[in-house]
This record gives C-alpha cells, sequence and structure tokens, in this order.
C-alpha cells in the first residue's frame, strides 16, 4: 500500500513538472492560428474563423496579433485585448462563465429529461398493456401451484 502511495507521488510530481515545462515551451512557440482559430473575424463574412478569413481586417488583425506575441504577451492577453475592443460575439464558442454555462449545459439537461420522460412513457405503456389473467389462467394456475405443493410434501416424507 505504501508503494503504491510512493509511486503515485512519483507520479503526481512527474506530472506537475511536465505540465510546467509544457507551458513554458508553448508560449516559446504561439503562433497566431493558436489565436485566430478561437475567434471570429469583425467584418462580419458569414461569420467566419479569423484563421478562415481573407480580408482586410483579418489580415490587419493577424499582424497585430502577430505584433503582440513578438512583444511577448500571453494568449489570453491578446485574446482578453482583442475581445475587449470586438465585443463577446468575437468568440467562436462562448466561454464558460456567467449566463453562457447555461447556453453549454442546457442541450444536455433538456435531452436528459426528454430521455427521462420517454422512458417513463415507455414503461407506462407497456404496463398498461399487460393484460389481466382470465379467470381460466387463474384456475389453471392454481392446479399447477396444488400439484407442486403436493409433490414437495411427497419429496420430504420420502427423506
Amino acid at each position: 500500500m505504501i508503494r503504491i502511495a510512493k509511486y503515485g507521488l512519483l507520479l503526481l510530481l512527474v506530472g506537475s513538472f511536465s505540465a510546467f515545462a509544457q507551458t513554458a515551451s508553448q508560449q516559446q512557440s504561439l503562433q497566431p492560428r493558436d489565436i485566430t482559430s478561437k475567434l471570429l473575424c469583425p467584418c462580419g463574412c458569414d461569420s467566419m474563423l479569423l484563421s478562415s478569413c481573407f480580408c482586410g481586417t483579418s489580415q490587419a488583425l493577424h499582424a497585430d496579433i502577430q505584433d503582440q506575441i513578438d512583444a511577448g504577451q500571453t494568449a489570453e492577453q491578446i485574446t482578453a485585448g482583442l475581445v475587449a475592443q470586438y465585443g463577446k460575439e468575437m468568440w467562436a464558442a462562448p466561454p464558460a462563465e456567467g449566463f453562457d454555462v447555461v447556453a453549454w449545459i442546457m442541450p444536455g439537461v433538456i435531452i436528459l429529461v426528454l430521455l427521462v420522460i420517454f422512458v417513463w412513457l415507455i414503461k407506462s405503456q407497456l404496463m398498461r398493456r399487460r393484460p389481466e389473467p382470465s379467470a381460466h389462467e387463474t384456475a389453471q394456475a392454481d392446479k399447477y401451484l396444488q400439484k407442486i405443493q403436493e409433490d414437495l410434501k411427497n419429496y420430504e416424507s420420502d427423506r
């Protein structure tokens, strides 16, 4: 048990160091595409991603983003500045904060609720469709039950 705990602690430490090293290397290799692939072009080009739009506005924003990367800004800083300048509508996907969390969660909740209602309806319909046993079936079942009880008594008396 102690050995497992040691290995778990070792894996945790190695994982945290690799995450730190990865973050540092990602900062050095930050490309404009890393930022532009998460944002929409503000020119109104049918809601195209900034990375795939080739209008004059997107070209200017690409150059501006590259200048900010060269100045040492992080992707979060650059993105925050663009969103502050052009508004939240620039996000390709709404961030998971505030009311936008509801926009992310509600489709799943609605599907789950509809699934529960569907299963409940199916079960209730199946329960309704079970016919009540007729008097003949009940009498026949009683006859078999009586026969089984007699056989059990005979079996116990033979032992």
